[in-house]
Parts: structure tokens; C-alpha cells; sequence
């Protein structure tokens, strides 16, 4: 029989990635590995069972209760009984420091696009601790096996915005290549479709040696992936890139709100990313589809409306 997930105190901290020879920033993840695993699912899914969680994360029943307990008292599911089957449902949170790795609206709309993708993926994502070093990657995405993360493996991820790009090339290139980064596998810099060729072709100018040069991969963050590999981290040797491709002159963009996720013209979100993230402050949104577009109302009435490109997914 299933029993009830109630209060609890927090699942431990997981193991902080040595200061040398390894490839992982200090930080302050907001959640441990599998905690994150199990809010992305009921996230991406609206709620799930508990039993079902189990089957599909392939975690210890414990470990797994003690996730869930810690997740609820953030804030960020809630539990009931149905039955014998205990429920996990999202509620908050999911996005919960990210605004430190991408302040701007702009930022935050490509950052949650890429968090999306890696923890699709099975990694730990996380937003970067800039240390006594300073100038830190945006995000660290660290693959795991069972549950542990696996730190020399590690991804340092860049998110520059079309502004960034157009306004200081110079600072694009350098985080490409800061201190920071050299002791990760590779460094994913993830910009908008329309700056995808900008950034690129900084890639190629950029006068580096060519072993560093190799590690940065160039990507777009408000494009549909297509063909992206899930992590091995047991055995891989090579890092797994998620690669994109533009489709039209916006691309594609995952929107998730509440237990439905729209996909939207990436073009428009972008253009009304401020206004989107004044809405999502407020709390819960709710969407409506209205003539070929999502219409997302606040709690206090006031409405965006972004272009929809595929129907709803449920």
C-alpha cells in the first residue's frame, strides 16, 4: 500500500563538487537531483502518482518520499490521497533561481527554454556561483547516475540575448573563454535564432587556442529541438550537445502553463517576454485559445496574447 508523503525535513544537500579537477562551479542549487527530476515531471505532466514516479525515475521508494516531502514544504507540489495512490502535484517553482542567471526578460524566456531541454535530458541544471574567481557560467548542467552527479562531466552553459549580442559582442566572446569555464567538457552558449550566425561567426574570430575553441558549442534557445540525445553519463566519453534548428523566423517555443503546454511563435514571445514575466509574478496564469492565439490572463485580469504556431498538448 502506498502511504501519504506528508511533512518532512529536506532531503540532504548533495555532495559539493571539489574546488579542483573537477568540472562544476560552487552554487547553491535550489534542489537536489532528484528533487529537481521529480518537480520537471510533475511540471511537464500537471501531477503523477507516486508509484508512477517511482517506475519512472527508478529511484528508491525512500529516497523518493523524502523528495517529495522536501518539494512540498518549498512550496512547490502538493500531495493528496486518491484512493490508495498518493499524488504528487505541481504547484510552483520549477523556474526558481533562474531570474539569477538571466535577470532581463529577455534572458529569463531563452534560460527557462534551456532548463526545459536539459532536464528533459537528465541533467542537473543549476544556476552557477560566480566564487572567488567571479564572472561564473549562467547555468551548470551536471549529468548523474543514480542520482549522483557526475562532475567532470559537466556543462558550462552561456545565455546571451540578442541585445547582449548586438550591444557587446567583446563580453560575448569573453565568457566563451573566461576562467571560469576551463574546467568544464564543453561550454553550450545558447542565443536567439535571428543571432545564431552572429554569435557563431564571434566563435570563429575569436582568437583562442583551438582545443578551447572546440569545447563551445553554439545553439538556439527559442528553436525546436530535433534529434537531441539523451545523456549517457555511465559510459559516455564525449558530451551530449542538445542541438537545435530554427524552423521559421522565430522558431518555436514550449510554453507551459498550468497542466497544458502551447507551443507559441518564438519571435512574438520574445517580443513580449517583459510583459509575460510581469504577468507570471503575479501567480498561476490562465490560458485561453482564442483565433490562432494563447491568451493568458493574471489574477488581476490583465491579458497577453502570443501568436500559436501547433495546437495544445494535454
Amino acid at each position: 500500500d502506498e502511504e501519504e508523503a506528508g511533512d518532512a525535513p529536506p532531503t540532504t544537500e548533495p555532495t559539493r563538487p571539489p574546488e579542483a579537477g573537477e568540472a562544476a562551479a560552487r552554487a547553491e542549487p535550489p534542489y537536489t537531483p532528484l528533487e529537481q527530476a521529480v518537480l520537471y515531471h510533475v511540471f511537464t505532466e500537471g501531477e503523477a502518482a507516486l508509484v508512477d514516479l517511482g517506475v519512472k525515475l527508478g529511484a528508491e521508494r525512500g529516497e523518493l518520499e523524502r523528495a517529495v516531502r522536501s518539494l512540498a514544504g518549498k512550496g512547490c507540489v502538493r500531495t493528496e490521497k486518491r484512493g490508495r495512490r498518493i499524488i504528487v502535484a505541481y504547484r510552483d517553482g520549477f523556474y526558481r533561481g533562474l531570474e539569477k542567471a538571466a535577470p532581463s526578460a529577455e534572458g529569463f524566456t531563452l534560460a527557462s527554454r534551456v532548463l526545459e531541454l536539459y532536464a528533459s535530458k537528465g541533467y542537473w541544471v543549476y544556476p552557477a556561483d560566480s566564487g572567488k574567481e567571479g564572472g561564473a557560467p549562467d547555468l551548470v548542467a551536471v549529468p548523474l547516475n543514480s542520482w549522483r552527479p557526475i562532475y567532470p562531466q559537466a556543462v558550462a552553459i552561456e545565455i546571451e540575448t540578442a541585445n547582449e549580442v548586438e550591444t557587446h559582442p567583446e563580453q560575448v566572446a569573453r565568457n566563451m573563454v573566461k576562467p571560469s569555464t576551463r574546467a568544464y567538457r564543453e561550454v553550450h552558449v545558447y542565443t536567439t535564432s535571428s543571432k545564431l550566425g552572429r554569435v557563431r561567426e564571434i566563435l570563429s574570430e575569436l582568437m583562442a587556442p583551438p582545443d578551447v575553441k572546440a569545447k563551445v558549442k553554439v545553439f538556439a534557445a527559442d528553436a525546436e529541438p530535433m534529434g537531441v540525445p539523451a545523456a549517457e553519463p555511465a559510459s559516455a566519453t564525449q558530451p551530449t550537445p542538445p542541438p537545435t534548428a530554427p524552423l521559421g523566423a522565430g522558431g518555436v517555443v514550449r510554453l507551459k502553463v498550468g497542466s497544458l503546454v502551447f507551443s507559441v511563435d518564438g519571435a512574438d514571445m520574445l517580443a513580449k517576454g517583459e510583459e509575460y514575466a510581469s504577468l507570471r509574478r503575479e501567480g498561476p496564469l490562465t490560458p485561453k485559445v482564442e483565433e490562432g492565439h494563447l491568451l493568458l490572463t493574471s489574477k488581476s485580469g490583465r491579458t497577453l496574447r502570443i501568436r500559436l504556431v501547433k495546437g495544445v498538448a494535454t
